[in-house]
């Protein structure tokens, strides 16, 4: 039997990777190694939901200013000393790359609105939700894991976060064993996690293929039109990844469009500086020429890759 030779095959997947997102991008090949090559920062935002009369955290020489967003400051060194501090036990801080604060931010959760996130481990986001409408959204998560769902419900109890409704589904089915109807869905599907990879770390390029960034679109596609399928009348899907993969973004909501006629994608309001417009093709595909109002997040060294598209139900 012929010896597997892992390091060319380890070589050949990088090369691969590399020349996607050179076509993703439109940039060559030197660019899409540098973007390759960084790695997403952290943030710390201060969560409203905890009394912050104790909080001993402040703005110094470890912070820099997120202009954006309230209340959320770039980590610049010395994370491990805010991460052991008695603001993050207690709940008072709450660190995230801030692309993921964008899928919240496109979603615009209203007080007493009913809101549901379908994929919520680890809780980030939906601690997100409860901070900006105060906690008075009618807020329900679900996780198909039974472990990260326990985790996440013990992490929200500690950012204060109250919960209408907990379910474990698969989020596929969630339209098939849910009766309510929901006025904003929040979908931060499952994905291949390319924007949090290190293409060049030997781990990370071996559980990368496109064989599973194929499987995990089949997944998704079906995730999304399950989600679509519990909103209301006028309600808001907000579907997101932190992945670079079109067969994973553009392609999953180009499936929702044709599936379902009554799904209509708005332009979303964010800031721009981060901003790429959606693809309209990939390779042999061709999507709606709605999918430019969809956004990608370029990796810069602080900002991790994502992807968000917002859908409103006509």
């Amino acid at each position: 039997m012929a010896k597997v030779d892992f390091i060319k095959i380890e070589a050949e997947k990088r090369q691969l990777f590399l020349e996607r997102i050179s076509r993703i991008f439109g940039v060559d090949i030197v660019k899409a190694e540098k973007i390759a090559r960084l790695l997403p920062g952290s943030a710390v935002r201060i969560n409203h939901l905890i009394d912050q009369e104790n909080c001993q955290f402040g703005k110094n020489s470890r912070l820099g200013d997120i202009s954006w967003i309230r209340d959320a400051w770039w980590i610049l060194r010395d994370k491990d000393i805010l991460t052991r501090s008695e603001d993050a036990e207690a709940g008072r801080i709450i660190f995230q790359n801030p692309s993921s604060f964008l899928p919240v931010l496109a979603l615009e959760p209203k007080e007493d609105e009913v809101i549901l996130d379908v994929c919520a481990a680890p809780g980030g986001k939906i601690a997100h939700v409860a901070d900006l409408t105060n906690n008075k959204a009618k807020i329900w998560v679900n996780d198909a894991n039974r472990e990260r769902m326990f985790k996440m419900q013990a992490t929200l109890k500690r950012y204060g976060v109250r919960i209408e409704k907990t379910t474990i589904f698969p989020a596929q089915i969630l339209s098939k064993v849910l009766q309510d109807k929901f006025d904003k869905i929040l979908v931060d599907a499952p994905c291949s996690g390319e924007g949090m990879m290190n293409i060049f770390s030997d781990e990370d390029i071996k559980n990368w293929s496109t064989k599973r960034i194929h499987r995990l679109s089949k997944l998704q596609k079906r995730i999304i039109l399950s989600a679509f399928d519990l909103l209301k009348p006028g309600g808001t899907l907000v579907y997101s990844t932190c992945t670079m993969a079109p067969e994973e973004n553009e392609g999953v909501v180009n499936e929702l469009l044709k599936k379902r006629s009554n799904a209509e994608i708005i332009e979303l309001k964010l800031p721009r500086v981060y901003l790429w417009d959606g693809l309209n093709s990939w390779g042999t595909d061709v999507f709606s020429s709605e999918l430019s109002k969809t956004k990608r997040v370029l990796p810069d060294g602080k900002m991790e890759a994502f992807y968000i598209a917002k859908i409103k139900k006509t």
